[in-house]
């Protein structure tokens, strides 16, 4: 489910978005409440229908626009108020944040997160971030699909496979799901974005899916 920045930055822009933290905080807090009321009532019919985990959008939420100070002062408390709704309810909570990760997790773990999905290596060092999240929170990712799964050999995938198996599950006192980050399309034969793997078995612009990716891995 999408995340109270995507439709605010969508709306006003990335830029203003944060310049008006400093300008207009008052009007920020207010918008961004305005959304979070919007996707509240979202889950509450999700919970009702019966889940097992929420994943939440909060890719432009990461350190790429915000400070730690301006998370915390501004969009930690409505995650908090997500995950504690959903907790009540029995269910997990997951985050998709891709990129400028590290320096909330402290404040992600706080709110009550139970999963950082999007473990990119190509932009998070995975060692720093299991260092970091160990034992608090679980992981999901550890193999990015743009560049990797997408334009890489065979063995560079699978290279990249045992690489986060070796430093993300080791002595885990949390659970780690493998995945690549982001998403993996094909335009068409000869483009860059054709994987070695896929052979004609999925239609142009179809999102790879696990069958594909379980497949390719062996």
């Amino acid at each position: 489910m999408g995340g109270c920045c995507d439709v605010v930055a969508w709306l006003m822009g990335f830029e203003n978005m944060i310049v008006l933290t400093a300008e207009q905080p008052d009007f920020m807090h207010a918008l961004l409440e305005i959304v979070a009321q919007w996707n509240r009532r979202r889950l509450e019919v999700l919970l009702e229908a019966g889940i097992d985990l929420y994943l939440k959008r909060i890719f432009y939420e990461c350190t790429d626009f915000w400070s730690p100070r301006l998370y915390r002062e501004f969009l930690q408390p409505i995650l908090k108020a997500d995950v504690e709704l959903a907790h009540q309810a029995g269910v997990k909570v997951g985050g998709m944040m891709t990129t400028g990760t590290l320096p909330l997790v402290d404040a992600l773990v706080e709110a009550g997160l139970d999963v950082l999905i999007g473990i990119d290596p190509l932009v998070t060092g995975l060692t720093a971030i299991k260092d970091k999240t160990r034992g608090r929170i679980a992981l999901w990712g550890g193999v990015n699909g743009y560049r990797t799964v997408e334009q890489d050999s065979e063995a560079k995938v699978r290279m990249e496979v045992a690489q986060a198996m070796e430093k993300l599950s080791p002595a885990a006192d949390l659970s780690f799901r493998l995945w690549r980050m982001c998403a993996t399309r094909r335009n068409g034969p000869g483009t860059t974005s054709w994987p070695w793997w896929m052979n004609g078995e999925i239609s142009p612009g179809e999102e790879v899916n696990d069958k594909h990716t379980e497949r390719a891995l062996g």
